[in-house]
């Protein structure tokens, strides 16, 4: 732990060398500081490995965040069109506001769009800070206000991950996730995703828990937080509330029900308020995301949207599961170094993504392991599924990545419960063999 810590410091001290920007320097140490601070909400005998864990991760993004900077400073190379469509022509235009409270009055403007507001208020806060108190907000400030939320959520997996296996096995498949699933790329670019994600994950937290009073304000106020970031989330952030409420009176059924349907009364009111922003914004996504796989010309993508309703919709939620593939295209077409470097996460969590769902695939459902799984995990993650589905119009993984943590724990309870090292190791080369074969047939199919 000890040297892990001071890799974090001096990797945020050369920020200053190699940017020179104070403020990115300032912030890297204020997120060490804010990870320290949050190891002591765990029990002691958590903690070492937790800060372990947290200090690694950090420092592996904060790596990722500098080569982003480097690119979009010498090349203009951003990876996400939102990135400078949106995030950042704000960040610029709230900066040199007269106060932090015209930012926020900017920020949940009703003329601004509803679901960025959250969001738009965090991003445009620390480019206020920066600019008026320090020596001005960079690019890279703003990468690192991910890196925050990525490495917290790294955190809050293996307090997850706690509840059901070993501190060694929690920390061991916890940096796992935070190193090779797509929660490595979302951490250091300019997106909103990952403090979604960072959300949901306090949430599952939280209702694998025991139910408390403190429980169900913490579950109101993520979703009001997530609301704000995007709505659609912070919608279905209330069925995990009702979960909360079902697991602490599932004995008296007709209670459930009567609080689930004031439940549904208060929210179907203010979705309905909203309903406009909703269902344009889901019009968008939809348009946006097929006008995209019509667009290319090879692509499995553009196959599958031309098929027939319901084929099509499967064929989407099973893609979306395989997706970025083939994952080399960004690294195909990086043009410096730096590019090349940030191109290698796509390549890592589309593989190691695949080895998660062909586990599930196989030991969850063809082998049966879910008559072994308890019923409260299995209804999460049939939420999880009806997450997954419902977001069929724009299944991009930037928007369902927030419920893969349920999937990952059930996969994780497989393994370190229900298999033997024999049989993760077999497999793990059964989904190798497989993803190396669609590499194969996807070669064959394009070039011959």
């Amino acid at each position: 732990m000890i040297v892990s810590f001071f890799i974090s410091l001096i990797i945020s001290v050369s920020l200053f060398f190699i940017t020179g920007s104070f403020a990115s320097t300032a912030f890297a140490i204020l997120i060490i500081i804010i990870g320290t601070l949050s190891s002591f909400l765990f029990k002691k005998e958590y903690r070492e490995k937790g800060l372990k864990l947290f200090y690694i991760v950090f420092s592996v993004y904060t790596i990722f965040a500098l080569f982003h900077y480097l690119d979009v400073y010498y090349y203009n190379n951003f990876i996400f069109p939102d990135e400078f469509n949106s995030f950042l022509p704000w960040a610029h235009d709230v900066a040199n506001n007269s106060s932090l409270v015209s930012v926020f009055k900017e920020s949940f403007d009703k003329s601004f769009l509803m679901d960025n507001r959250g969001y738009m208020f965090y991003i445009g806060s620390i480019a206020y800070f920066a600019q008026n108190y320090l020596d001005g907000y960079n690019e890279l400030l703003l990468f690192l206000s991910s890196v925050l939320f990525g490495s917290l959520s790294s955190l809050v997996l293996y307090r997850l991950l706690i509840f059901h296996t070993t501190i060694i096995k929690s920390f061991k498949y916890s940096l796992l996730f935070a190193l090779f699933s797509a929660s490595l790329l979302y951490s250091f670019t300019l997106l909103r995703d990952i403090h979604i994600t960072f959300f949901y994950l306090c949430g599952f937290v939280i209702i694998s828990n025991k139910y408390s009073l403190k429980g169900l304000v913490i579950l109101i106020l993520l979703t009001i937080l997530t609301w704000n970031f995007r709505y659609e989330h912070g919608v279905f952030f209330i069925i995990f509330i009702l979960y909360y409420f079902y697991i602490r009176l599932k004995r008296y059924k007709l209670l459930f029900i009567l609080l689930g349907l004031i439940a549904s009364g208060l929210s179907s009111s203010f979705v309905y308020e909203n309903f406009s922003n909703i269902s344009g914004t889901l019009t968008r996504y939809t348009e946006k995301t097929e006008d995209y796989a019509m667009s290319k010309d090879d692509s499995l993508g553009k196959i599958i949207w031309t098929l027939p309703t319901p084929i099509k919709e499967v064929g989407i939620i099973l893609n979306s599961q395989l997706q970025p593939f083939p994952s080399w295209n960004n690294l195909e077409e990086s043009t410096n170094l730096y590019s090349a470097i940030i191109s290698l996460p796509p390549i890592f969590y589309s593989f190691f993504w695949f080895t998660i769902i062909f586990g599930l695939i196989k030991w969850f459902v063809l082998k049966k392991k879910y008559k072994l799984i308890d019923k409260d995990l299995k209804l999460l993650g049939l939420i999880a599924l009806v997450f997954i589905v419902s977001n069929v119009a724009n299944a991009n993984i930037r928007r369902i990545m927030c419920v893969y943590p349920i999937l990952y724990l059930i996969y994780v309870i497989i393994n370190t419960k229900l298999l033997t090292r024999k049989q993760i190791n077999t497999t793990l080369y059964q989904s190798s063999f497989s993803y190396i074969a669609l590499i194969f047939i996807y070669l064959i199919i394009k070039f011959i």
